[in-house]
C-alpha cells in the first residue's frame, strides 16, 4: 500500500447542530487526476477508487480493503487527455466496465472489466470535437447502457447507443447551445422515470461572463426536448441530487465569476416540469477561497437531512492565516437552511479538482474522497461521526437499552440510549448507575452521555408508568 501521509482531525459544525469528524489518509494517483469514481470493479461488494489521470492518458484503480484503506494502484491506458469517466456494465455480465471521454483524441475509451479489478485493452469510439464530459445510463429504456458526451468545440451532444455486448451503435448527434456545451450531467428532472440531460453552455456575455444551463427532457428513443434555459455564473461543476427528498432530481451549481458573490454553490429544486426554483445558496467566500469543485449531497451526521460538501482552493482576495486548501461542509438545519461551512484542511497548494462520496469502510456512514492536482493524490476522509442511535421500543413491556451493549468496554462519558414500553403510558424514564439515580427524562426515551468513573458498573434504565408500575433493564459495562 502506497500511503503518502496520514493525519487525523476534527471539524465542528456550526450553530450547535452536532459535530462531524473525519480521519484523513492520502494515496498517490497518476498525473493530474481530473475526475474520480467510487465503484465496485472487482465484484466483492467493497467500494474501489478510480481516478481519471489526464496527463498520463490513463485511469488508476485502487481496490478497497473494506476498512476504508486501499491497495496498490493499477494503471490502464485510455485515449489522449481523458477529462471524465464513468463505470457501467456495458456487456450485461454483472462486471463493472469503465468509459472515459478523451478531449485530446476526440473519442471515448471503453475498458471491459474482467471482474477482478483488471480491464481489457481499451477500445476507442469517435465523438464530437473537444469532448468535455460524459454520462452513462439507459436513456431509451431497452435495458442496455448508453454513453452520451458533451462536445465543447463542435457544439454537439453525441449519443452512443449501447448494444448490451460492449459495443455501440451509430453515433447520434444533437445540436447543443450556441457557444460551447460542457459539464454534462444526467438526472430525472420531471419525475417520469426517464433519464434527462442538463449541461452548461459556456462563455456567454461580454463585460460579465456567464453560462446558460439547458435542460433536455427525455422523450424516448433518444429524443430530447429543450424545455428551459437559465443563466448562472461561470460554471465550475454541476451536481445532481435530491435536496428535498421528493422523486425529482435537484441541482447544485458550483461557480466562479464576476458576480456577487464571486464564488459559491447555487442550489435549485426541481419544479417537476424541467424548470427549477432557486434555493438559498451556499457562500464560498471569495476572500478566502477560489475554484469550488462539484458539490455532493449526503447526510454526514445521521440526522436525516442532506448536507452539502464542496472542495475549494486557498486563497482568495484577503490575507488569511490559513494557507491550506479545504473541503467545506454545510450542514442542513431543521428549517432547510445551511449555516456557514466548516472545513477539513487538505494541505497547501494541492488544488482539489473533484469530490466523491461512498461508504468506504462499510460502517453505514458516508465518507468523502477528494482528488488533488498539484500533488497527484486522492485524499480519503473517513466519516468518524457518532451518528444518532435509533432505538425502537421492545415488542412487549420492558426496556430496550440500545447503547451501551451488555459487557461492552466504553469510554467516559458513556452514551446511554434506551426506550421503555409499559402496559400503560411511560411518564418518565430514569437511569440508575450502581443503584444511584443519575438522570431522568419525561416520556419513554433517554439519549444522554453521562460521566462515569473507570471500572465496572451496573447501568439500569427504568421506565415509570402513569400507574406507578415500573419496567426495567440492566447492563454491566466496563469504563476504561
Amino acid at each position: 500500500m502506497s500511503v503518502r501521509s496520514v493525519a487525523c482531525l476534527l471539524i465542528l459544525t456550526a450553530s450547535g447542530f452536532g459535530q462531524t469528524s473525519f480521519s484523513k489518509q492520502t494515496y498517490a494517483t497518476g498525473n493530474d487526476p481530473v475526475d474520480l469514481i467510487v465503484g465496485d470493479v472487482n465484484h466483492d461488494g467493497i467500494p474501489d477508487l478510480i481516478s481519471i489521470d489526464k496527463s498520463d492518458n490513463a485511469v488508476s484503480v485502487r481496490l478497497g480493503n473494506g476498512d476504508g484503506t486501499f491497495r496498490a494502484r493499477s494503471s490502464f491506458a485510455v485515449g489522449s487527455s481523458p477529462v471524465g469517466g464513468s463505470t457501467a456494465d456495458f456487456q450485461k455480465d454483472g462486471r463493472a466496465d469503465i468509459v472515459t471521454v478523451n478531449q485530446g483524441s476526440n473519442n471515448v475509451s471503453v475498458l471491459i472489466g474482467n471482474g477482478d479489478g483488471t480491464f481489457q485493452t481499451h477500445r476507442e469510439i469517435a465523438v464530437g470535437s473537444g469532448p468535455d464530459s460524459i454520462v452513462a445510463g439507459d436513456f431509451n429504456g431497452d435495458g442496455k447502457t448508453d454513453v452520451i458526451t458533451a462536445d465543447y468545440n463542435s457544439n454537439t451532444i453525441s449519443i452512443l447507443p449501447g448494444k448490451g455486448d460492449g459495443t455501440f451503435g451509430t453515433r447520434i448527434v444533437l445540436p447543443a447551445g450556441t457557444q460551447h456545451p460542457y459539464k454534462l450531467v444526467k438526472g430525472d428532472f420531471n419525475g417520469d422515470g426517464k433519464l434527462d440531460l442538463l449541461f452548461a453552455d459556456c462563455c456567454q456575455g461580454t463585460d460579465v461572463a456567464f453560462d446558460t444551463l439547458h435542460v433536455l427532457l427525455n422523450q424516448g428513443n433518444f429524443q430530447f426536448k429543450n424545455v428551459t434555459a437559465f443563466n448562472v455564473s461561470v460554471t465550475e461543476a454541476l451536481h445532481v441530487g435530491r435536496i428535498n427528498g421528493d422523486a425529482k432530481d435537484d441541482l447544485a451549481v458550483s461557480y466562479q465569476g464576476c458576480h456577487t458573490p464571486c464564488e459559491g454553490v447555487s442550489l435549485y429544486t426541481s419544479d417537476g416540469d424541467g424548470t427549477f426554483t432557486p434555493k438559498a445558496g451556499l457562500a464560498v467566500s471569495e476572500l478566502l477561497w477560489n475554484s469550488p469543485t462539484n458539490a455532493v449531497f449526503v447526510d454526514f451526521n445521521g440526522d436525516g437531512r442532506l448536507d452539502v460538501a464542496v472542495a475549494a482552493t486557498c486563497c482568495g482576495e484577503a490575507v488569511s492565516n490559513n494557507t491550506q486548501d479545504a473541503v467545506l461542509l454545510f450542514v442542513q438545519q431543521p428549517d432547510g437552511s445551511y449555516p456557514d461551512g466548516v472545513l477539513t484542511l487538505l494541505g497547501t497548494g494541492v488544488h482539489p479538482s473533484v469530490l466523491a462520496t461512498g461508504d468506504l469502510n462499510r460502517d453505514k456512514k458516508p465518507d468523502l474522497v477528494v482528488a488533488t492536482l498539484t500533488n497527484h493524490s486522492l485524499t480519503v476522509l473517513k466519516n468518524t461521526t457518532a451518528f444518532p442511535i435509533v432505538c425502537s421500543a421492545p415488542s412487549t413491556s420492558g426496556v430496550h437499552i440500545c447503547s451501551p451493549s451488555a459487557g461492552a468496554t466504553v469510554s467516559s462519558p458513556v452514551h446511554i440510549v434506551a426506550t421503555a414500553k409499559g402496559t400503560t403510558t411511560i411518564s418518565r424514564t430514569e437511569i440508575w448507575i450502581d443503584y444511584v439515580k443519575r438522570y431522568q427524562a419525561s416520556g419513554s426515551k433517554v439519549d444522554v452521555s453521562l460521566p462515569i468513573a473507570t471500572g465496572t458498573h451496573r447501568i439500569a434504565v427504568q421506565g415509570v408508568q402513569t400507574s406507578g408500575a415500573t419496567v426495567k433493564s440492566v447492563v454491566n459495562v466496563t469504563v476504561k
